[in-house]
């Protein structure tokens, strides 16, 4: 059985083509593509947005049809979600591809990128706090106690919100984004979860800084999932990236230079989440939403 899962995100469009084989889902293709569906000042989804997750979805979809895929799904999150338009957003997308369009509450979106975001990993316990960091939201899910928190920013999101008033001082933007990132969590409150000192995180920000801390020219899940990165290494970092110009980031991220837009603030909200939650380190992991839709479509456990 082959499958194809597409997460629908605020900024990126992932897909995974999947076989099930022996009860286990091994990947056939994946693939990236930038969709920035930024939605403008009355909350609404522009109409070029929405043609360009179109296209990214129709080419998903010829994808899936060259791989033999017998079953798939558009999981749309956070940006259609809070869209104004959102009905209208769907009805085009569904126009645009052959799968269902479904759009996951926040909650349903974390128990769906918390389902196989461990596996694979060496040592990965049930009992482990997963974080889905995306361009739209946060979700904080512990899947064992099932205790869920949700915030209405994310990389992109930030990124629109506090660029226009950032200073042009580098030692004066790094204490504006610190600010900005840290009152973003300030109801999170770190004694409802059973351990916050195991973490692991899902999310287009957390896998560039892995394979920006690999050296990677060219991205491979592979070496990112189940790499771990330091609380003090993510916040040296954010105040790194934001003395950079634009340019010098789309270099730093060659295998997806689109995101230098969206990496500062991600990385501060990163920095910020972990300083909430008294965390030294973060797992990451490169298997979140897509591959817990893809076991879903393929009927896994």
């Amino acid at each position: 059985m082959r499958v194809a899962a597409i997460d629908l995100g605020t900024f990126s469009a992932l897909l995974l083509i999947a076989e099930l084989r022996r009860g286990r889902l091994h990947p056939l293709c994946e693939e990236r593509r930038t969709v920035d569906l930024t939605s403008d000042r009355h909350g609404r989804l522009p109409t070029e947005a929405v043609r360009r997750a179109g296209r990214v979805l129709s080419r998903y979809d010829a994808l899936a049809r060259q791989h033999g895929v017998s079953a798939g799904l558009v999981a749309a999150t956070a940006a259609i979600r809070a869209a104004g338009n959102r009905a209208a957003v769907v009805e085009q997308l569904r126009r645009a591809t052959s799968f269902p369009v479904q759009v996951l509450s926040a909650r349903r979106e974390a128990a769906l990128s918390a389902r196989c975001a461990l596996s694979g990993m060496r040592g990965a316990t049930a009992q482990r706090l997963v974080i889905d960091l995306g361009g739209g939201s946060t979700e904080i899910l512990e899947p064992v106690s099932g205790v869920f928190r949700s915030f209405k920013i994310g990389a992109a999101r930030a990124t629109d919100q506090w660029v226009t008033h950032a200073p042009k001082n580098p030692a004066a933007r790094d204490w504006y984004y610190l600010g900005c990132a840290d009152r973003a969590f300030l109801t999170l409150n770190p004694d409802v979860f059973r351990d916050t000192s195991a973490i692991v995180g899902v999310g287009g920000t957390l896998t560039a800084l892995a394979a920006l801390a690999a050296g990677l020219r060219r991205f491979d899940p592979e070496v990112v999932h189940g790499r771990v990165l330091s609380a003090d290494w993510i916040g040296a970092t954010a105040a790194e990236l934001a003395r950079l110009p634009i340019a010098r980031l789309r270099k730093l991220l060659p295998y997806d230079p689109a995101r230098a837009r969206v990496i500062v603030a991600g990385t501060y909200l990163w920095a910020a989440v972990l300083n909430r939650l008294n965390a030294r380190r973060v797992t990451v992991s490169a298997r979140g939403l897509r591959w817990g839709v893809a076991a879903q479509l393929a009927g896994l456990p």
